[in-house]
């Protein structure tokens, strides 16, 4: 709920969807009117058309313990709790029906905000010397407020992520180099019964493409399921963003097919004579 005069929502650009905003003769006296968001519209009236409906609300911000009003206007919705909650279901009255004693002035200047504090000051003083004015902020200073500690979260979580890819990527190359380091001489014998040096590095490197493939489904699946519980620290974003799953996986797919490239490459070289000796 919330009782705003008839400028507030073309201060903050909230656009219209349908019927009305709030003029100056929506007061005290005339036809109770509302204002309700989208989401509010289907809420309240599902499969109907909002305007012309009337509906009242408990509330505390004025002595009558209801609000209530006529349907004029839909507006579009808004993210009042932050950009990472989903918009809510919201009612605006209109100050002069349902007049309420604590309440914000929002402004919107041509240029920086501050350079107007002053002035709006004093055209206050001039309306009422005994209000004070406080807590003056513009709407970026709010929006880092809010921002303040998802950032911190996220700057975390992208240091820690980013480590953690590194330390994975050293594990594969390490855990593969390993394996086909192993098979030096393997490859040597294959080399003195006349197998290519090519097809026997191809042949290793299907076999670390088969492996390191199963690792990334089974990765990539337990990505898709750990990544939702990253979605509050999340704007413009999906958990499920393909570029970022998709960029990880293929970065580590690659250092996989390097680390089993490199050591079957070396292998080729060895001298046949020698590898079937130590054998």
């Amino acid at each position: 709920m919330r009782v705003v005069t008839p400028g507030y929502l073309r201060v903050l650009g909230i656009p219209l969807r349908s019927g009305r905003l709030f003029t100056d003769a929506d007061r005290d006296g005339s036809k109770l009117v509302v204002l309700v968001n989208e989401l509010a519209a289907k809420l309240l009236f599902p499969d109907q058309d909002p305007l012309g409906h009337t509906f009242e609300i408990g509330t505390r911000l004025h002595n009558p313990d209801r609000l209530h009003g006529e349907v004029v206007g839909v507006v579009a919705d808004t993210k009042y709790f932050g950009p990472a909650s989903p918009p809510r279901a919201q009612a605006y009255f209109v100050f002069d029906q349902f007049p309420v004693d604590v309440m914000s002035a929002t402004l919107r200047t041509d240029g920086d905000p501050a350079a107007v504090v002053g002035a709006i000051r004093q055209r206050l003083s001039e309306i009422d010397p005994d209000v004070p004015m406080f807590r003056v902020r513009t709407m970026d200073q709010l929006l880092g407020d809010e921002l303040t500690q998802p950032r911190f979260y996220t700057l975390l979580l992208a240091l820690f992520g980013g480590l953690a890819l590194l330390l994975a990527a050293i594990g594969v190359y390490g855990v593969i180099a390993y394996a086909v380091g192993r098979r030096t001489r393997e490859i040597g014998i294959r080399m003195a019964l006349g197998a290519d040096s090519d097809a026997v590095v191809a042949m290793v490197v299907r076999q670390v493409v088969w492996l390191s493939g199963a690792g990334v489904i089974l990765g990539f699946i337990a990505a898709l399921g750990f990544t939702r519980f990253m979605r509050d620290m999340l704007f413009n974003l999906s958990p499920t963003d393909p570029v970022s799953l998709i960029a990880a996986t293929a970065f580590l797919a690659a250092v996989a097919l390097l680390a089993g490239w490199l050591p079957a490459r070396r292998a080729s070289q060895v001298d046949p004579v020698s590898a079937l000796r130590r054998e």
